[in-house]
């Protein structure tokens, strides 16, 4: 028999959790969101960036990282190929169980992997079939405010407003399963996954956290600061990507490119899509409270 007083040491494997950052001529702000990553409490973890043909200092910012930490890969393209083919890029690239990504001017807060990694052990077996999500904390000129997203995310509830975000936790293979990012879309793309996700399946969970804080300055560059071309461009090519939609989701996701975060004028040729899209009381009354918000400036 073996000595009862001897120590025996377990190694426990930790899920590696891969995360993505694409970058262009952000030199300064892309390095902040470096630093937020390689600082996380849970250890584990690697760090892709593809940079969009930069311009500017990047690619040489990232061979110095990646040489001071082995925890660093990094891409950068030949000719600007857009956001969503670096994001793409980046989770080819990512070898971990786990996949979530970071805009180059926003920060994980400290404990973030940690909270969803701890938050996904929780769920039951047959519950794999999720991606995780958290509160986020937008800075800007005005001061701080805090997000208000619901417990879990419905494709009812993504279709009237992105409830879930810029950024999911789930397993790499969900990301594959469900097409990645659709490369060329102007804007939405985002909401665009999270819905080919839900169609697969998987359900939303919230770790009920604030975990991230994005950067709410003004800036030209933004999307929601950009024409009202892109945004409908983008809604239209969602309706024409998501065709299981119900009438109502449909109706909704049109709406959605009306609302008060783009603060784009109030056709009548949109409501007369609105209409076809879903020719139902309800449609009237959501056009109506959309209308009278407006006039209140709420």
């Amino acid at each position: 028999m073996g000595d009862p007083h001897l120590r025996t040491s377990v190694t426990i494997k930790l899920p590696l959790i891969s995360v993505y950052i694409a970058t262009r001529n952000r030199e300064s702000l892309l390095q902040r969101a470096m630093s937020s990553v390689l600082s996380q409490s849970y250890p584990n973890l690697e760090l892709l960036v593809v940079d969009d043909a930069s311009t500017d200092g990047t690619s040489r910012v990232l061979a110095n990282w990646s040489e001071r930490d082995p925890r660093v890969r990094f891409s950068v393209l030949s000719a600007p190929a857009g956001a969503p083919f670096a994001r793409n890029q980046a989770i080819r690239m990512a070898t971990g169980d786990f996949v979530t990504g970071l805009d180059d001017d926003d920060i994980f807060l400290p404990q973030r992997l940690e909270l969803f990694l701890s938050h996904w052990q929780t769920l039951k077996p047959d519950q794999d079939k999720a991606f995780l999500y958290s509160q986020t904390r937008a800075v800007g000129p005005g001061g701080a405010v805090e997000s208000r997203m619901p417990a879990q995310a419905t494709v009812d509830l993504l279709c009237v407003s992105n409830c879930i975000g810029n950024q999911v936790f789930a397993p790499r293979e969900a990301f594959l399963s469900a097409g990645g990012f659709t490369e060329g879309l102007p804007a939405w793309q985002d909401l665009d996954l999270w819905l080919s996700m839900m169609r697969l399946g998987l359900k939303g969970h919230l770790v009920d956290e604030v975990t991230m804080e994005l950067d709410a300055s003004p800036r030209g560059d933004r999307i929601s600061d950009q024409a009202r071309t892109r945004i409908e461009a983008a809604r239209d090519a969602l309706l024409a990507r998501h065709v299981w939609l119900s009438h109502a989701q449909r109706r909704d996701l049109y709406l959605q490119s009306l609302s008060r975060h783009y603060n784009f004028d109030i056709r009548w040729r949109d409501v007369a899509t609105v209409w076809r899209l879903d020719p139902t009381r309800q449609t009237t009354r959501r056009v109506l409270s959309l209308w009278w918000r407006r006039l209140r400036g709420r």
